[in-house]
């Protein structure tokens, strides 16, 4: 069985890391950037203390190739994947579930 580390632990462990030594995060949506999937995208690393890491990529827009910035402006259609993902993966960071749980384990009442 594979060995599960909480997500925070790697963030702690990023934040061992000289800044300049770091994998740069945006450089991983760079593909999705390349097939037109999104315009660009900003990324911010972090742990409860600080911020370890803010990144940009790709076009805050593409009619005039403006480039994204750190303050770039987003307008958010559905934002309840994000909330409910960051949701679950702290309670699997406290240990009170699993990633690998089946959701009638979780949701006892529903017909999923």
């Amino acid at each position: 069985m594979r060995a599960r580390i909480p997500w925070a632990t790697l963030v702690g462990l990023l934040a061992l890391v000289p800044a300049d030594a770091r994998p740069p995060v945006a450089k991983k949506l760079q593909p999705f950037i390349d097939r037109q999937q999104i315009s660009g995208a900003v990324t911010l690393l972090g742990d409860k203390e600080e911020v370890l890491s803010v990144e940009t990529i790709g076009a805050a827009d593409l009619g005039t190739s403006r480039p994204m910035t750190p303050d770039t402006l987003f307008w958010i259609a559905s934002i309840t994947k994000s909330v409910t993902g960051t949701a679950v993966m702290m309670l699997v960071d406290e240990g009170k579930i699993s990633v690998d749980d089946p959701s009638r384990n979780i949701f006892p009442n529903s017909r999923i």
